[in-house]
């Protein structure tokens, strides 16, 4: 590992060459490569992984995390130089997330959405609906309650919506069902355009009271809550949705607290909920089982006292610095030992 040392063998390598060597290195390992085959990413991930066992983890993730989203942001926006890889669809930025997420480095996407808000605010774009229609096509329904996005997104996915036939909408349905997902503390994550492609399916209609229209309030609710995990049976797919207004939703949840809270065997009880999906769901027959099966998303404790990476402000329990934006860690972390600013 050569590569490591300067030529003075005696002189520490500085910290500001190190985070450059990794993340020309990151790049390197993305660039020319096609992010929606599973060949290709595997392979940048299995070179970040070797990367990081010569390389402190936090040290490489956090400190140049600005660079990361500076470098989604340009990717999103179609200005990037740094990095050679086309970012044209939706599927492409969750493929990238998920492949950097496999490997360790995690990343908010509400703050690559402000990353890409403030330079289009700085280059004087953020009035340019070409530019705001390419975002809210690649970024999609995280954009959704976004003051610059959100109203163009939601026209735009009415529209779309409004396009498809009834069995178009079910095969969308069926591959967003089955692709790949990312859970975090067990926990599966909500995909908004499924649940907008199951209202759209359904006809947005409650199941319980039969309440339909924009007064209605129709929303998508998992008959076993989200919060719940994976290890119970609790899955973001359609064998575990249905279409509740917002008041029968509000009663469904307390009477599943209710009943969930008194049952002698817990697990039992949601088990038994799953294998009645299994069978009585129209969607059971198109989900297949790498549907159910997803990469643990790693995860910080915030709870306690942290520390802002850049400016060094403490904190209790946030997860972003309430000054300069920053991320922050543990303050015992062993970024803040090993790295001095």
């Amino acid at each position: 590992m050569n590569m490591w040392k300067e030529s003075d063998n005696n002189a520490e390598m500085s910290i500001v060459i190190f985070r450059e060597i990794c993340f020309e290195l990151w790049c390197c390992f993305y660039s020319h490569i096609n992010i929606s085959n599973t060949k290709s990413r595997n392979r940048a991930e299995e070179n970040t992984r070797n990367l990081l066992k010569f390389t402190d983890k936090d040290q490489f993730e956090v400190s140049w995390k600005t660079g990361i989203y500076k470098t989604l942001a340009n990717l999103v926006l179609d200005q990037n130089r740094h990095i050679n890889l086309s970012i044209d669809t939706f599927e492409d930025f969750e493929n990238l997330l998920h492949s950097w997420q496999s490997t360790g480095i995690i990343i908010n996407p509400r703050k690559v959405i402000d990353t890409i808000a403030s330079k289009m605010k700085e280059s004087g774009s953020s009035t340019d609906l070409d530019a705001i229609e390419r975002c809210t096509q690649i970024i999609g329904p995280y954009t959704s309650n976004h003051k610059m996005f959100g109203t163009y997104y939601n026209h735009s996915q009415k529209f779309w919506m409004n396009k498809l036939s009834k069995p178009e909408v079910k095969k969308e349905i069926i591959e967003r069902s089955n692709r790949y997902r990312t859970t975090i503390s067990g926990k599966f994550l909500r995909d908004y355009q499924l649940a907008l492609l199951f209202k759209k399916y359904h006809d947005a209609v409650c199941v319980i009271c039969g309440s339909k229209g924009s007064k209605a309030n129709i929303e998508v609710s998992h008959k076993i809550p989200l919060n719940l995990g994976s290890d119970n049976f609790a899955f973001d797919l359609p064998i575990n949705m249905e279409l509740l207004c917002h008041s029968c939703h509000k009663r469904y949840e307390a009477n599943f607290d209710k009943e969930y809270g008194i049952s002698k065997d817990q697990n039992n009880f949601v088990k038994e909920m799953h294998d009645s999906q299994l069978r009585n769901s129209p969607w059971a027959e198109f989900i297949t089982q790498k549907a159910f099966k997803a990469v643990e998303k790693p995860k910080i404790d915030y709870s306690g006292k942290v520390k802002c990476i850049e400016c060094r402000r403490q904190y209790n329990g946030i997860e972003l610095c309430k000054k300069c934006g920053n991320a922050v860690l543990p303050v015992e972390n062993r970024f803040f030992k090993r790295w001095k600013k």
